[in-house]
């Protein structure tokens, strides 16, 4: 026994020497991170601490996290007390973090250390935003609007001295998520509603500051600009799967996808944002918890942050790093990355900067959905077929503020009487609910089999911004979309 302790004493020596250098999560991350980026990047986020149900800014049971791939320190508190922690927002310089409390109806700034907490201002922070002319750092809020998730009235206020301010828009309510500005702080996206109403057309839209004209882009939700001057625009799609770009100098559109980073499997994300650099955005997900309401809402501890690379030209993510590793969901990420000369991006005007025209191009293109009878022919599919997978449809007043929406069920085909397909299955999306009311067609059943006349989904772009409901995990298959008779 004598003999052997040493030996026992060596191994233990050995076990703790290797745990000591084996790198933690937080170094893998940071790491990655910085691999993905090439330049310090800091995270700012808020922590559900309660079941990870709340992807809203509603709950109390919020911690303030943050994220630096330069102090090795990988995920911490910021602030830990638990609290509401709606939105918050990295200062231009990555120096403080400005967040508002939804319940308390009050911004307040922190340092990013932690020290320093101070209120600011009453309302709700919307953004911040540094002028390149003087320096001047301003936060901008808006008012909550009673009984409503929109703001209205915004204002801008100087973070040093909040009692200056300055009107910015008070045209149509706005919704927090997302309104951001370009570089020269002469554009905004919005989501925008009219007061008592529906916004009349495409709700996704670039605003003109200060109280300029409204350019409407498209449907969906989570509008973001580029944080530049090239006034680079996406909404999220309905399915909650990609970005639906938009270049307003050339008036171009196309979609990018974002489920398919390591680690999302497919499932839909949220959350999305553009950084303060504009090769890089963030999200979170996956989201595979859900209920009768949709996935989003059920949350889930397994929601993480990511960061994706776009490529130079816009038309893809080409890399993504995943921030967290932990139990709990983490929502609501604002990524800061010091800005270099290591990404370059592509401009259609390569003389200059955006035309001053650019914007102007928005307010005639994208129309809601291309007439029939002007579309060209597509490949269609006339089949008879059962459904095996049936998509829960929610209530109609569980997807506010989306008042329409189509859910996707799996089918066994049996006979195909036009066109061709190889599968043995297929997906099919098809309307459930219109106008806030669940449609007398919108439910499926197993047992019976539908005669289904159908074309590709994609061959229809003024569905892209409508709420998509898909529980099954089958992404393989082609997605079609039932014509109505």
């Amino acid at each position: 026994m004598r003999h052997l302790f040493p030996v026992i004493l060596a191994g233990i020596f050995l076990v703790v020497a290797v745990a000591c250098c084996t790198p933690g999560p937080g170094r893998d991350s940071a790491a990655a991170v910085k691999a993905l980026t090439t330049a310090p990047t800091r995270v700012v986020w808020c922590q559900d601490a309660s079941d990870g149900s709340h992807p809203g800014p509603e709950s109390n049971h919020l911690r303030l996290m943050g994220f630096d791939t330069e102090d090795g320190r990988g995920e911490r508190a910021i602030l830990s007390k638990l609290s509401n922690y709606t939105k918050p927002l990295l200062t231009p310089r990555g120096d403080r973090v400005i967040f508002s409390n939804r319940p308390e109806q009050k911004i307040y700034a922190v340092n990013w250390d932690g020290s320093g907490l101070r209120p600011v201002m009453d309302g709700l922070a919307l953004a911040v935003w540094e002028d390149p002319q003087n320096s001047n750092v301003w936060v901008y809020a808006g008012t909550a609007v009673t009984n409503s998730i929109a703001l209205d009235r915004v204002r801008r206020h100087l973070l040093a001295q909040p009692s200056v301010s300055e009107p910015v828009w008070d045209k149509t309510l706005i919704e927090m998520d997302n309104f951001q500005l370009s570089a020269d702080g002469r554009r905004a996206s919005g989501h925008c509603r009219l007061a008592g109403g529906q916004f009349p057309g495409p709700d996704c839209c670039i605003l003109e500051l200060p109280n300029g004209a409204v350019k409407q882009i498209g449907d969906g939700c989570w509008p973001s600009l580029a944080p530049d001057n090239s006034y680079r625009f996406w909404s999220f799609d309905g399915a909650h799967r990609n970005l639906l770009l938009f270049d307003p100098a050339t008036g171009r559109r196309w979609r990018v996808n974002i489920n398919r980073a390591s680690g999302i499997g497919g499932f839909e994300v949220y959350h999305p944002r553009w950084s303060s650099h504009p090769r890089f955005m963030t999200m979170t997900g996956p989201y595979t918890v859900g209920d009768r309401r949709m996935r989003i809402g059920g949350g889930g501890g397994g929601v993480e942050i990511y960061i994706g690379r776009f490529s130079p030209d816009f038309q893809k993510i080409e890399q993504w790093a995943r921030v967290t590793h932990n139990t709990n969901a983490d929502f609501f990420p604002d990524v800061w990355v010091t800005r270099t000369q290591r990404w370059s991006v592509a401009t259609a005007n390569v003389a200059g900067g955006p035309p001053a025209t650019a914007v102007a191009a928005a307010s005639t293109v994208a129309p809601p959905a291309v007439p029939e009878k002007n579309r060209q022919p597509v490949a269609r599919l006339v089949m008879t077929a059962r459904p095996v997978e049936l998509s829960r449809i929610p209530l109609p007043a569980a997807i506010a503020p989306y008042r329409r929406a189509l859910v996707v069920n799996r089918y066994d085909v049996e006979r195909i009487t036009e066109g061709q397909y190889a599968e043995k299955q297929i997906m099919v999306a098809h309307w459930a609910i219109r106008d806030g009311r669940m449609l007398p067609t919108a439910a499926r059943d197993k047992t019976k089999t539908y005669r289904l006349i159908l074309e590709p989904f994609d061959e229809h772009p003024g569905l892209e911004g409508e709420r998509l409901i898909m529980d099954s995990d089958e992404f393989s298959l082609p997605l079609y979309y039932e014509l109505e008779r």
